[in-house]
Formats: structure tokens, sequence, C-alpha cells
């Protein structure tokens, strides 16, 4: 039994595990998506795919592809197998989820963003501080 440790300093707010790439996908506080390399135990890039924290991280099915939803409300798709080549999402969906802002007794709240998202075979299922649950359906 091994007790060496590997950490990965980055701030993460959520992580989702792909068996089929054998690789980690951490999203952090500062808009970045890290991913892992699991049979190499390191870092294989780290990539500014947000302006500020993800807060909704989900591969599809098949684990072809990656959707990442932060604060500023937007929801972006990523194609796993060109995802550090080229670090261009496929699908942008601009204030999916946008902020709010409403009172809350005698201060004022805000909420943020997209907060979840969820993958099926034919859809992906969004929801938000705006209180809204989406469908979108995605072609594969």
């Amino acid at each position: 039994v091994s007790t060496q440790s590997t950490w990965v300093e980055a701030e993460a707010t959520k992580m989702v595990f792909s068996g089929k790439h054998q690789q980690l996908f951490i999203a952090n506080r500062k808009g970045e998506l890290v991913v892992f390399d699991l049979k190499q135990m390191q870092i294989r890039t780290t990539l500014k795919v947000h302006d500020r924290d993800i807060k909704a991280l989900c591969l599809n099915p098949t684990e072809s592809h990656l959707a990442t939803g932060a604060v500023e409300g937007d929801l972006k798709i990523w194609d796993i197998s060109s995802l550090a080549m080229s670090g261009e999402p496929v699908h942008t969906f601009i204030n999916l989820h946008p902020t709010t802002r409403r009172a809350g007794g005698a201060t004022l709240v805000s909420t943020y963003g997209v907060t979840e998202a969820f993958f099926t075979h034919t859809h992906l299922f969004t929801c938000g501080a705006d209180g809204r649950v989406l469908a979108r359906y995605m072609e594969t």
C-alpha cells in the first residue's frame, strides 16, 4: 500500500471523473478547467474557460463532451478530444441563467448564474439562479 499522495492546488469547486479517458476534470473559482491525467498522475492542461467561478460541471453519457456553467450565467460545451489543443467550446450559451439580485429583508441578495447541469443521451438539463430548469436537445 502506497502512502504517497498527489495534490492539485486548484481552488476546486467541482470535479468529474472520466473513466473512458482516465482523467479528472476539475473546475475552480478562477474560471479555469484543470485536466488531470490519472495514468500519469499529473496535470495535463489548465484552461481559462469562464470569467468567474465555475458552479456546474458534467460529462455526457458517452464521455465525448463536457459542460461547464459559471456564475456569470454562461454555459459552454467542450469536445473532450480537442479540449487541450483548441481550448474553444463547441457551443456557448451566453447568459443562459443570468445573475439575479433581489431584496432579502433589509439587504440585497445576489444569486449567481448556472448552478447545475446534467446530460442524458438526448438532452442537456440546466438550472440556475433565475429559478428555471431548462432542457436543450443535443444532437450527438
